[in-house]
């Protein structure tokens, strides 16, 4: 595109135009304009990705407030420190993550850079959780307030720094997205 005094709006009016004569064109499809946008600070810390697969919903809830002076060290140390905690709720999961394949889930999160990968299982009428017992009641349910856990569900919790608890969540969003096959 070649175009003098512009703005933003006018190049992404041109270019959905555009994309929605195609797509009609082409595939006989009807698009709705404007697209979705996101911020590049939107995409990464609800997704954990510049390019997210927007498909499917399981979006990174940021838990650090919840955690920060709880008994769990490696929440309450991280935040301190300057990092956060996050996580992803994989809904009616708890049938297909075993404690088996948690733990392989647990092995791909430290090869993208994690230090360990905490989880909450509820596969029964009481969650089952790595760190439940140095956690208050209220502190565990704020965090499946937060994360929206219910029974059947999988929530997966990264403590780092901002950059690796983004990438690593990121990708095991679509590692688990994939297994659950919940893409469209």
């Amino acid at each position: 595109l070649e175009m003098s005094f512009v703005e933003p709006e006018d190049v992404y009016s041109v270019a959905e135009g555009y994309v929605k004569r195609l797509f009609k064109e082409i595939l006989d499809v009807e698009i709705e304009t404007p697209l979705p946008r996101l911020t590049f600070t939107e995409a990464m810390n609800d997704y954990g990705s510049d390019k997210p697969d927007t498909r499917f919903d399981m979006k990174i809830k940021d838990i650090s407030d919840i955690v920060e002076n709880c008994g769990f060290g490696v929440f309450a140390d991280t935040v301190k420190s300057g990092g956060t905690v996050r996580a992803i709720t994989a809904k009616n999961a708890a049938g297909v993550y075993t404690r088996k394949e948690i733990d392989k889930l647990t092995e791909e999160a430290k090869g993208i850079g994690a230090k360990g990968l905490a989880f909450i299982r509820w596969a029964e009428d009481t969650p089952n959780c790595s760190f439940a017992k140095f956690m208050s009641e209220q502190e565990m349910s704020a965090i499946y307030e937060r994360t929206g856990a219910q029974k059947g569900d999988v929530v997966l919790i990264v403590a780092d720094r901002k950059k690796t608890v983004l990438s690593v969540l990121g990708a095991l969003r679509l590692t688990v997205a994939k297994k659950l096959a919940i893409i469209p």
